[in-house]
């Protein structure tokens, strides 16, 4: 991005010259369908005419405008509301034409709504399934000529009841737009009524509507199936607090209460609103359908709000006894994230699991200190734990323990959406951080080996086929698997890998990441898996979690055959579960599951 690179001579004489010699050099330099002028809080304080830059320019038919986009004006929502309001002023063709069934949609901010695109491309997907055509001006499937011709929509329609407002209404004044501001759709009510809301506005076939809300709701409960179990596990209601701006805190909360039946004690906006806005806001959040009232927070600081949330809940309790509930969220997993600053949850059963990262920049990592593993309590005790089973029967059994992989640990250190990000935009951080995770993931494992491990699971579910492509496994998650395990196997020990969901493409990398052992999921064919790695490594797996909770004996039996059957009886084929297994399954499943694999145990020649 060209900059004027404004000094103290320009603050004295004015920058319009210098912004007029950067324009024109970027012509020469960079060929571009359109060109944004933007200004910075020193231009516009010391009162260049940015306009006199750029008019000129646009008479000779330069496809340029500019937006007044000083940050004391406010935050990047408000920018990207002022870039759009500039926009339709002088960028976007004004016709008196419309099309009936054209629609411009807005609202989402790219970028700093992590999931922008996924957003806009399903709400895209609905609108199309209404026979509507939609510009919605940052995908892939937009461009500068029909934003062009965005004065000629029939409708514009504001995902949002507080960014890019201001567009809207200088939509409708200078092309005669009307426009519908309304709520991101989350879940199956909420899509519903914007579904009727927009079918109202371009005055479709209700009939047609009511189709594609049932298509829809159909498919949502589809998709909600696999989780009911899950759901099950953690007794389907939940308490909530919910945090983020005012898109996601609201439909989010309203999701939970309303559909799933959950039950939000505290929300927290982090927009910068005035007082009317905080009142329709928390308006809203008063009429959910199921009843419930939120303690509604307005801050911009999130450890704010955090502070808020605790003296709400300390509230609720009472101040002795034995009915004093801690405020602990539902879910959690990431005792290594823990030590080093993450934030975490103990499940009432089950796993831990990471709710903050333990730093938000990559350049934190270099405060990681190692050496602070061998001194957290639990892990002392994890070790004590190792030597007592492994005096008990290490003589008879492989005592272990396991550790998530250094790709996943870089996803609980640093989030998981900006490790995702940082695959394509800083990549030299990426591998830096996971050099770090690295040496985390063997400063917890090496000295287990000395208290009596001789196997070692190495869990990597952020590596799934689901989440990264083939190309970025090699990259960013095999170099640190093989480097791990090499230094596991040094000590003498036994290594395995796991990694979630589908990841048919890449288990022929297994034995070039030194582990003796690949586990699957229930989603990788096991027969197929066998001919990928020609009898290099053991392989494990793949009955489904999910089985061993819900079927009966004689399921589990059944289906635990058909995985020997499907892998070929042979010492380099271990049963095992596609995954962990949840807490509730039933204990005659699991001796049924163990006594399959007794009947059936080959030993190695």
């Amino acid at each position: 991005m060209p900059g004027s690179n404004v000094q103290e001579r320009e603050v004295v004489f004015g920058g319009i010259e210098r912004l007029e010699e950067e324009v024109r050099n970027t012509f020469e330099v960079m060929q571009g369908d359109l060109y944004v002028v933007l200004t910075s809080c020193v231009t516009e304080v010391i009162g260049d005419d940015v306009g006199s830059v750029v008019r000129p320019l646009q008479e000779e038919g330069v496809p340029i405008f500019f937006a007044e986009t000083g940050g004391f004006r406010g935050n990047s929502y408000q920018g990207y509301d002022l870039v759009l309001q500039s926009l339709f002023k002088d960028f976007v063709r004004r016709t008196n034409e419309k099309q009936p069934l054209a629609v411009n949609l807005w609202g989402i901010t790219p970028f700093i709504d992590v999931f922008w695109r996924g957003n806009i491309a399903e709400i895209r997907r609905l609108l199309e399934k209404l026979g509507v055509t939609v510009n919605s001006f940052f995908t892939v499937d937009d461009s500068v000529d029909k934003i062009r011709e965005a004065g000629s929509a029939a409708l514009n329609i504001v995902v949002s009841e507080v960014v890019g407002q201001g567009a809207a209404q200088v939509a409708e004044e200078v092309h005669g737009t009307p426009y519908l501001s309304t709520t991101l759709p989350v879940g199956p009510a909420a899509t519903g009524a914007f579904l009727r809301e927009v079918g109202k506005a371009l005055n479709l076939d209700p009939a047609l509507v009511e189709t594609v809300i049932q298509d829809e709701t159909k498919r949502y409960y589809h998709l909600l199936e696999p989780l009911a179990d899950c759901f099950n596990d953690k007794d389907l209601q939940r308490y909530a607090v919910i945090i983020g701006d005012t898109n996601y805190a609201v439909n989010l909360t309203r999701f939970l209460a309303d559909d799933l039946g959950w039950l939000p004690e505290v929300v927290g906006i982090t927009d910068i609103l005035d007082e009317e806005q905080q009142a329709h806001i928390a308006g809203r959040l008063n009429k959910l359908a199921s009843g419930l009232t939120p303690e509604v927070i307005f801050h911009t600081d999130g450890s704010v709000i955090a502070a808020a949330v605790r003296a709400h809940w300390r509230k609720q309790q009472p101040p002795t006894g034995k009915y004093t509930n801690p405020l602990n969220p539902a879910f959690v997993i990431g005792l290594l994230a823990h030590i080093f600053g993450g934030k975490i949850k103990f499940r009432p059963q089950g796993n831990i699991d990471v709710i903050a990262p333990a730093f938000d920049r990559i350049a934190e990592v270099d405060r990681i200190d190692v050496s602070q593993i061998d001194k957290h309590e639990w892990i002392h005790a994890l070790r004590l734990i190792i030597s007592q089973v492994n005096k008990q029967i290490g003589q008879d059994f492989l005592v272990g323990t396991s550790s998530w992989g250094p790709f996943t640990l870089a996803g609980q250190f640093y989030g998981v959406e900006k490790l995702m990000s940082g695959l394509y935009k800083d990549k030299a951080g990426v591998h830096a951080l996971l050099e770090v995770m690295t040496e985390v993931c063997l400063a917890y494992l090496v000295p287990a080996i000395q208290s009596g491990a001789s196997i070692l699971s190495i869990a990597e579910p952020t590596a799934s086929g689901d989440l990264i492509s083939y190309t970025h496994f090699e990259e960013f998650v095999a170099p640190y698997i093989r480097k791990a395990n090499e230094k596991l196997k040094e000590k003498g020990a036994y290594t395995t890998l796991h990694i979630c969901g589908n990841i048919r493409d890449r288990v022929h990398l297994a034995p070039q990441l030194r582990v003796d052992l690949l586990s699957v999921d229930y989603k990788v064919d096991l027969s197929r898996a066998q001919q990928e790695l020609s009898g290099k490594i053991a392989l494990a797996g793949n009955v489904n979690p999910v089985l061993l909770k819900d079927g009966t004996v004689e399921d589990v039996v059944q289906t635990a055959k058909e995985s020997m059957r499907q892998a070929g009886h042979g010492a380099n084929y271990v049963l095992m579960p596609g995954c962990d297994i949840p807490p509730a399954v039933p204990l005659a499943n699991v001796e049924a599951f163990l006594q399959v694999a007794r009947e059936n145990t080959v030993k190695a020649s």
